[in-house]
C-alpha cells in the first residue's frame, strides 16, 4: 500500500501546474492508475479479498505499460533525477504486484 503512496507523490512531483492539459493527462496517465494500485493492495491486503488483487493487476499493468516507453526517452529529455522521477510510478507498481502475488501464493 505504501508503494501506491510514493507513486503518487512522485506523479504530483512532476506536474505543471500552470498547464490545465497537462493536470489532466498526468492524472489519467500516473495519478488514476497509481489510485488503483493503491486502494486494490488496501483491499488486498486488509480484507483479503480476491477483487483487490485484480484492482491491484488492472492497475499495474497500466502502470508498467507506460513504464517501457517513459523509459526509452525520460533520461535523454529530462535528465537523470527527473527521469528516475518518472519511472517510480512504474516502479513502485512492478513491487506492489510481486509483494501481491508471493503473499497470495503463500496461502
Amino acid at each position: 500500500m505504501l508503494t501506491g503512496v510514493f507513486a503518487i507523490i512522485a506523479a504530483f512531483h512532476f506536474v505543471n501546474v500552470n498547464v490545465t492539459s497537462d493536470i489532466f493527462l498526468t492524472s489519467v496517465l500516473y495519478i488514476l492508475p497509481s489510485l488503483l494500485v493503491l486502494v486494490g493492495s488496501w483491499i488486498h491486503s486488509g480484507t483479503r479479498k480476491k477483487s483487490g488483487f485484480w484492482i491491484l493487476l488492472v492497475g499495474s499493468f497500466v502502470l508498467l505499460l507506460e513504464w517501457v516507453p517513459a523509459f526509452l526517452g525520460s533520461f535523454y529529455l529530462y535528465g537523470l533525477g527527473w527521469g528516475l522521477v518518472i519511472l517510480t510510478p512504474g516502479v513502485m507498481a512492478a513491487i506492489t504486484i510481486v509483494s501481491a502475488w508471493a503473499s497470495q501464493r503463500s496461502k
